[in-house]
């Protein structure tokens, strides 16, 4: 496949430029290097000439560029649109399925936490019962003076060690966890709408992208306006037209 400057050999996947495009690209640049000043109208119309021929060179090697470029990235389109349809009811499908999950995680979370309170809720429960039954133990070693009293401090004991047993399995248990699948990752993701840009600026002005409107300042600008947070100025600026 050639266009002119630009070749391209499917076979070998080779890619290169034609003889004619290197030979006119380092004429053109060894013609413009010579220029080393323009200081007069003869020197000008010289620098212009070789300006206007590279110019029109590298029009034709755009348009070569372009025409060589387009059925490739047709290709692609298509390669892209067969990938995407085959995909789209697949995606479609995933996502339902995905929302599904993520509404059964969201209800894990607040079983979660549900447990999670009464857990802490027992724990407490347990630390206290272990320390009245302590307690209990010690007031019923201090008043031990007979058989009954003595047989009341073994009960307290008894009673002390299975609080604190009961304590210990309380503290020991397995947090509540959700229940999740092999294969599937599940976090919480930040969602935003912005309703109201006036309001969010003044609130948080990192939170909104301020950009110049080059084109309006171009077409509707002058360079003898003053205009707060803008400066405007003009400069000579030299195009080349091609033949």
């Amino acid at each position: 496949m050639t266009t002119e400057l630009i070749h391209v050999e499917l076979l070998d996947n080779g890619i290169s430029t034609t003889d004619e495009a290197q030979v006119i690209a380092s004429n053109l640049h060894n013609e413009l290097a010579e220029i080393k000043i323009v200081d007069s109208p003869s020197s000008q119309s010289v620098a212009t000439e070789r300006a206007v021929n590279a110019q029109s060179f590298l029009k034709r090697l755009e348009k070569s560029r372009k025409d060589v470029k387009a059925p490739i990235l047709e290709f692609g389109r298509k390669i892209d649109a067969l990938a995407e349809e085959l995909a789209a009811p697949v995606t479609a499908e995933m996502k339902r399925v995905g929302s599904l999950v993520a509404k059964f995680q969201t209800a894990e979370a607040i079983r979660v936490e549900r447990e999670r309170a009464e857990r802490e809720k027992r724990e407490r429960e347990a630390m206290e019962a272990a320390r009245l039954a302590a307690e209990a133990e010690r007031k019923a070693a201090e008043a031990m003076k007979d058989e009954a009293t003595l047989a009341a401090a073994v009960k307290a004991e008894a009673d002390a060690k299975q609080k604190e047993a009961e304590m210990y399995q309380t503290l020991t248990a397995p947090a509540p966890a959700p229940v999740k699948a092999s294969g599937s990752v599940t976090k919480k993701v930040l969602r935003w709408e912005v309703t109201d840009i006036h309001a969010l600026y003044k609130a948080a002005p990192h939170l909104v992208k301020l950009e110049p409107n080059v084109m309006a300042i171009k077409s509707t600008c002058t360079a003898t306006q003053n205009i707060a947070g803008l400066r405007l100025w003009e400069e000579l600026d030299t195009n080349f037209r091609s033949r």
